[in-house]
C-alpha cells in the first residue's frame, strides 16, 4: 500500500456496512434498491464521523461526492439514466474536481450505458 505514504494510518472497524448480492438478471432490477441503501450506510457512516471529528467537513463531503459518483455509475450500468443524472449532478456538486462524476453525467444524458 504505497499509496497511502509512510504517515498514513488505516482503522478498521468491527462492523458490516453492507453487502450487495447480484444474480442472473436482477441486477437492473434492484440498482435503485441498492445505491439508496449504499448511500443511506455511507451517509449513517459519515454523520458518525463528522459528530467525532467536526472540523473534517470538506473530507467528508468529498467522500459524499464519491459515494454518489458510484451510485450513479451504477445506475448509468443498469439503464436508469436519469437517476444516474441526478446522484452525478449532486455528486459534481459537492466535488466538481472528480472526473468519473463528469463522464457518468455525460453518457448518461446521451444514454450510453457501458458494463
Amino acid at each position: 500500500m504505497d499509496s497511502f505514504g509512510p504517515r498514513r494510518r488505516i482503522f478498521f472497524i468491527n462492523e458490516i456496512l453492507g453487502e450487495w448480492h447480484t444474480h442472473g438478471k436482477n441486477y437492473s432490477d434492484n440498482a435503485i434498491i441498492h445505491t439508496n441503501a449504499q448511500i443511506a450506510v455511507m451517509e449513517h457512516h459519515f454523520d458518525l464521523w463528522l459528530k467525532k471529528f467536526p472540523d473534517t467537513q470538506n473530507k467528508v463531503k468529498r467522500g459524499r461526492g464519491k459515494v454518489l459518483t458510484n451510485a450513479g455509475r451504477i445506475l448509468q450500468k443498469g439503464q436508469i439514466f436519469h437517476k444516474a443524472i441526478k446522484y452525478s449532478k449532486k455528486a459534481i456538486m459537492l466535488h466538481p474536481f472528480q472526473l468519473k462524476a463528469w463522464v457518468v453525467l455525460v453518457l448518461s444524458y446521451i444514454k450510453i450505458s457501458y458494463k
